[in-house]
């Protein structure tokens, strides 16, 4: 059986709720998040991650919560999600729970949701006016090709200049995106 969410319009959003942070349906797609004014102001780190994956036509049909849901290893968004300490929510007969993106990637193409959830939409916590994020990729033929290694890097700082909290993810390097804890550290 193959069922479509494509016409559940109510998946289909970008907001930011102060105190909440961003968030964003599950259907976005990602040429949508890539160039929302909400994202590329409050987080430009995550909408240049976003204009990183697949070229132009995948970015105009691949949804976030696609995205998410498939677990691709070498993905650009998951690393710096991690990172940012991103979380999602899901949907069943059961009702809604919010997963960390730390527990959401369980292996290659593998993810904690249960056979009968459907992820419905993404939560990215504001960072703090001290905070600084990067990612970075390399790839080995073209810029749409997927990286042999992404990484994301969120700093933030004390008032004064001193490191208050490091978060570093490497993506595409295993199964899951995986933190640097020596680089942490």
């Amino acid at each position: 059986v193959l069922l479509s969410l494509g016409r559940l319009q109510n998946l289909r959003y970008i907001r930011h709720e102060p105190g909440a942070g961003l968030r964003i349906g599950a259907l976005t797609t990602i040429r949508e998040a890539e160039m929302s004014p909400v994202i590329r102001e409050k987080n430009p780190t995550l909408a240049q991650t976003f204009g990183e994956v697949a070229n132009v036509r995948v970015r105009n049909t691949a949804t976030v919560g696609g995205n998410l849901s498939e677990a691709d290893y070498a993905s650009d968004p998951p690393c710096v999600l991690v990172a940012m300490r991103a979380r999602v929510k899901a949907n069943s007969v059961r009702g809604e729970r919010e997963i960390p993106l730390t527990k959401l990637f369980q292996g290659f193409y593998e993810t904690s949701l249960a056979p009968d959830e459907v992820l419905t939409e993404l939560i990215i916590p504001d960072p703090s006016p001290t905070t600084r994020s990067a990612y970075i990729r390399y790839v080995t033929r073209s810029s749409e090709d997927r990286p042999c290694v992404g990484l994301a890097a969120v700093l933030d700082m004390e008032p004064d200049g001193i490191c208050k909290d490091m978060r570093v993810v490497a993506g595409a390097v295993a199964a899951t995106p995986q933190e640097v804890q020596s680089a942490e550290t």
